[in-house]
């Protein structure tokens, strides 16, 4: 770091006279591009260049979390001195690849996943880590042993002992980013309670480590709703508890998962399987995990990026609607056999929960099911936030997966 800092100091004096990089105009602009980017160390750059206290406030936000010693100050002059630089700085940087070499190392964003041990978690981390970025990623686990081997041989992966139900357990000290998905639970627990007990708990260590600039959460289609939604009103309560958990809060409402199907793979070798997508044409968005992982990553890599809102809130669908008879088709060209649906129709959806989960929680799941069908409260406004984004992945795709 010393040998650095001497280049820096050389390099900056040298060039601070010639208009180009290392000058004045360079520092500020390279210093906004680095922002952006989550780079950039900070004091260094405002000892060598006073043309950081001019920045036009206006123009100029940054979250204190990840900049703490960047003052915004309103002065005459700070957004004009990057009018006409970007040649210059073409110029320079083509001609002097020594520039380059001596240029500040970038910082590494810290991005913490809690928990981490769901599919969604584990397809987060696995884009966070294939990222060019390479942040360092800490996931929290109630169970260790859960834990990953293609992760833990990561030396950009922690894994740490953390409970969302135990306040004390949770540790995000020092991340810049915190991603959390509320867990289902399938027991006789108020799902509503449990889940602003666990929003709560992880809103308290974000608060408590005065570092995170983003939140990200995994939420769902329909938790706008109070009522009317059954299992949702899970995410409705953590949307609720984290809305201002952080200067940077993004609610990512996922559509039906296409991984969902995976209930079917006990009755495929019989040659059917049940859906309660009814009728049969009716089409309906579903994502894949691997999306969702992926926009979440990103919205983690955006930490910095001025969001239009607090939460700020889109729809992740996937690639186009499905029915009952895409799914078939799929299944069919995933598994190379012919297949009957079996539908489960809108007044048999609590019988039918009811063989796999607990009455309470059927009854929630029947809910659930019936708020997205024909009449139901999300095929009612299925877009309220104006906003969609759609992943790649076809259905086809996520049930070869699953059949694999």
């Amino acid at each position: 770091m010393q040998e650095w800092e001497r280049n820096r100091g050389l390099w900056s004096a040298r060039m601070r006279t010639r208009g180009g990089c290392g000058s004045e105009e360079w520092v500020v602009r390279n210093l906004r591009r680095c922002k952006r980017r989550k780079w950039v160390p900070v004091p260094s750059l405002r000892r060598t260049c006073p043309a950081l206290s001019r920045q036009d406030a206006a123009s100029e936000t940054r979250p204190t979390a990840l900049f703490p010693d960047y003052q915004s100050h309103t002065d005459q002059g700070g957004g004009a001195i990057l009018s006409n630089i970007q040649p210059a700085i073409t110029q320079h940087t083509t001609n002097n690849p020594t520039l380059i070499a001596n240029a500040p190392p970038t910082a590494t964003m810290h991005i913490t996943v809690v928990p981490a041990s769901p599919k969604t978690g584990q397809a987060a981390i696995r884009a966070l880590l294939a990222d060019p970025a390479r942040p360092t990623v800490k996931g929290v686990y109630r169970n260790l042993a859960r834990v990953p081997a293609e992760f833990t041989s990561n030396p950009r992966f922690e894994a740490v002992q953390g409970d969302v139900e135990d306040a004390s357990s949770l540790d995000v000290a020092g991340s810049d980013a915190v991603f959390t998905i509320t867990p289902p639970i399938y027991d006789e627990q108020d799902i509503v309670a449990h889940a602003r007990n666990v929003s709560e708990n992880v809103r308290a260590a974000v608060q408590r480590a005065g570092s995170v600039a983003r939140l990200v959460l995994l939420s769902s289609a329909g938790a706008q709703y109070d009522t009317g939604t059954g299992e949702i009103l899970s995410n409705h309560a953590a949307e609720v508890a984290l809305a201002d958990a952080a200067p940077e809060v993004v609610f990512v409402r996922g559509a039906y998962f296409m991984e969902n199907w995976a209930m079917c793979l006990e009755t495929i070798p019989a040659g059917f399987f049940f859906s309660t997508l009814t009728p049969m044409d009716y089409g309906l968005p579903m994502i894949a995990v691997q999306d969702i992982g992926a926009a979440c990553a990103a919205e983690l890599l955006a930490t910095g990026t001025p969001l239009a809102s607090r939460p700020y809130v889109f729809e992740l669908h996937g690639p186009r609607l499905y029915t009952s008879v895409d799914v078939q088709k799929a299944f069919e060209e995933a598994t190379g056999r012919s297949l009957e649906i079996r539908p489960v129709e809108r007044d048999g959806l609590v019988d039918f929960y009811n063989a796999v989960f607990p009455p309470a929680v059927a009854k929630l799941y029947a809910e659930m099911n019936a708020s997205f069908l024909e009449g139901g409260v999300l095929h009612q406004n299925p877009n309220p936030t104006r906003e969609v984004r759609k992943g790649k992945t076809e259905l086809v795709e996520a049930l070869k997966q699953l059949c694999a």
